[in-house]
């Protein structure tokens, strides 16, 4: 199937690739590379990534582990060497709901990020299918949480993370025109980047109505 099964260095050392007889790679080892051997489920998803500490000694290996769902095909969760990972639910239509990390966060569970969409955040004038907030649970660093607000033609109108909100404007072309701030550390900043961007506008719109000129000039 012309993949690459040896290649050689400038040094003259090699890499060496092996691959299964769908085409999929197996086993990658050898020069200035971390040896690495994969398996794949029946659909071609990786199930597992196989490394070691002592790839010529073939001793401390470590092995990680995908998990899917068996009729949907999402992945369910993912388990390192010492069987700790992350989980993952979804909603009906797919989009990922929750995710609990691995670390362990305040009262001894593990930290949880959940999403919520238009359809399932509780409002009755929302219910579409874009991401309207991200919320963290047992997180021992308190992030704040995520809100976003969307326009009558579905784009992102303001952005809210703790105590900051960015709002953004566009044109009729849904090109981005200003982005701005307000409340935070970023608010200062965040008005120099407006400003920017509306005289990179002007100078866009100087340049082109000079072109034309000179155009029109050189046609007369």
């Amino acid at each position: 199937m012309l993949q690459a099964t040896d290649i050689v260095q400038p040094d003259g050392t090699s890499v060496t690739n092996e691959y299964l007889q769908t085409g999929l790679l197996k086993k990658t080892s050898g020069s200035c590379t971390y040896p690495v051997e994969y398996t794949y489920d029946a659909q071609g998803r990786m199930q597992t990534i196989k490394t070691w500490q002592n790839f010529a000694g073939n001793s401390g290996t470590a092995t990680t582990t995908w998990n899917y769902d068996v009729y949907r095909g999402w992945l369910n969760k993912k388990r390192y060497a010492d069987n700790n990972g992350p989980d993952y639910t979804y909603t009906a239509g797919g989009r990922m709901k929750t995710r609990q990390w691995a670390r362990i966060g305040t009262g001894s569970q593990r930290i949880l990020t959940t999403y919520s969409y238009g359809f399932d955040d509780g409002a009755s004038n929302n219910d579409h299918g874009d991401q309207v907030g991200i919320t963290y649970s047992y997180d021992p660093q308190s992030t704040p949480a995520v809100t976003y607000v969307y326009d009558r033609r579905g784009r992102q109108k303001t952005v809210t993370l703790g105590s900051t909100t960015t709002t953004l404007t566009y044109n009729s072309a849904n090109e981005m025109l200003t982005e701005g701030y307000s409340g935070g550390r970023r608010h200062r900043a965040a008005r120099t980047s407006t400003i920017q961007r509306k005289v990179v506008v002007r100078e866009q719109a100087g340049r082109r109505g000079w072109r034309a000129r000179r155009q029109a000039s050189h046609r007369s």
